[in-house]
């Protein structure tokens, strides 16, 4: 597999290069990747909120 973009994991998959259960827990650490980048992004919206009520 060469790249960890989502067209890469498909055309290993297509290629046979990884199997449907190598694709699917790829698949779900993505998600999982995903996810905490989110809460990462919701943590640094609370704080900078935070400090605008705090300076008002």
């Amino acid at each position: 597999m060469h790249g960890s973009e989502p067209a890469d994991i498909r055309d290993a998959f297509e290629s046979g290069e990884i199997s449907a259960d190598e694709m699917k827990q790829i698949s779900s650490g993505l998600e999982k990747l995903a996810s905490i980048e989110s809460i990462q992004e919701l943590r640094d919206r609370l704080t900078e909120l935070e400090a605008l009520i705090a300076n008002k």
